[in-house]
């Protein structure tokens, strides 16, 4: 019988890029050979150590697996076809097949159900705020949790600007959100493992304010599946009308959003050379070099206002970032995914904690991609 001294979890969501590091052998007296790990058509062959234990670490396999697509994203987020949107790509569900092969050509196997979500962890936060509550049958937010605390999440909303917040429902198809704040309730059907739910799509005709009232300022939402519960402290702000707006997919594997306040744009521009052209009398020349022309892009700079540590916290994920997204869309009207750009933080090192005044503010730099230009 195969027998694991370091298991895999069959009870709780299971972040893929951090290591998950099994180790297993047989209780049988027999040598083995190899051993062959499958998911699904991917298949893994490892050999044992001289005590017969094998170890896999499956970090860079899953991985592989659950991010097919450069983590873009490109849902159409449409309130006129409803509030819930499945961002199940983001998650694996699936039996990983462990086989051990003895040197008499004999087998023993063993299977694992295991459920994968594309997001990470930092080991200073594991630690502080272990043991991550990730069981399968508990909802939770996609987004970073309040400090010390695995159940509350803080979220700024804008309105007038495209809007979701992404969360785990598990196998439960409805979601109770409650606004604590003014005993207002709403039940979704939710249509994947993960869902984003859709607060706005930039278009103040239809929001989330028609079935769920909202006020300025904070509401404490509840969100109750499978009788477990979660909490969010939504801060509302309306009014503002520019400023640039970025959305960055953060580490627990959903999008965050911030509105900073108008920034600087300058333009990064060099120089592609020339090619000699002195060819002629001086009465016959115009042009002595050819010019091949210019490559340029623009960075934009911004600084957020002061952030409370909540904001903080959101806010310092997209120092990390792998995908941030700028808005080139307009405030109060109906945005679509192409209203969004890709781009680049061009910063080497910010400050995440300012230990004298408990409070902190970032200056960011944005790289645009390259501008077309004509070229010689």
């Amino acid at each position: 019988m195969i027998v694991f001294t370091k298991g895999i979890s069959e009870t709780n969501v299971l972040l893929a890029y951090v290591n998950n590091v099994v180790e297993f052998s047989s209780n049988n007296m027999l040598i083995p050979k190899r051993a062959v790990i499958t998911i699904g058509s991917s298949v893994k062959t490892i050999y044992p150590n001289p005590s017969g234990v094998f170890y896999f670490n499956f970090k860079q396999w899953i991985t592989s697996i659950i991010n097919t697509d450069n983590l873009k994203d490109d849902i159409n987020l449409d309130i006129n076809n409803g509030y819930i949107y499945d961002w199940g790509k983001m998650f694996l569900s699936s039996a990983i097949d462990f086989k051990i092969i003895f040197t008499n050509n004999s087998e023993e196997t063993t299977t694992k159900n295991t459920n994968w979500l594309l997001a990470t962890t930092q080991l200073e936060h594991y630690k502080t705020n272990n043991p991550i509550d990730l069981q399968l049958n508990k909802p939770f937010l996609l987004s970073p949790t309040m400090d010390l605390n695995n159940n509350a999440y803080y979220i700024k909303y804008w309105e007038g600007f495209p809007f979701d917040i992404p969360f785990y429902n598990g196998t439960e198809t409805n979601i109770l959100v409650s606004n604590e704040s003014n005993l207002l309730n709403y039940t979704f059907t939710t249509v994947s493992e993960v869902n984003r739910l859709l607060f706005s799509d930039g278009s103040i005709t239809i929001t989330i304010d028609d079935v769920l009232s909202l006020a300025d300022g904070y509401n404490k939402l509840k969100l109750t599946s499978n009788q477990l519960d979660f909490y969010i402290d939504l801060e509302k702000q309306n009014g503002i009308c520019e400023g640039h707006y970025f959305k960055w997919l953060n580490e627990k594997g959903g999008y965050n959003y911030w509105l900073f306040p108008k920034g600087n744009r300058n333009r990064k521009i060099k120089d592609l050379g020339e090619l000699k052209n002195d060819f002629y009398n001086l009465s016959d020349t115009i042009s002595p070099a050819i010019q091949l022309g210019k490559q340029s892009n623009d960075v934009l700079m911004v600084s957020s206002d002061i952030l409370t540590s909540e904001q903080n916290d959101v806010l310092s994920g997209i120092l990390d970032s792998p995908k941030i997204y700028y808005f080139t869309g307009q405030p109060f009207a109906k945005a679509s995914y192409n209203d969004w750009i890709e781009v680049s933080l061009n910063v080497s090192d910010a400050r995440v904690i300012n230990a004298k005044q408990h409070q902190n503010k970032y200056s960011l730099s944005f790289e645009f991609p390259q501008r077309n230009t004509i070229t010689i």
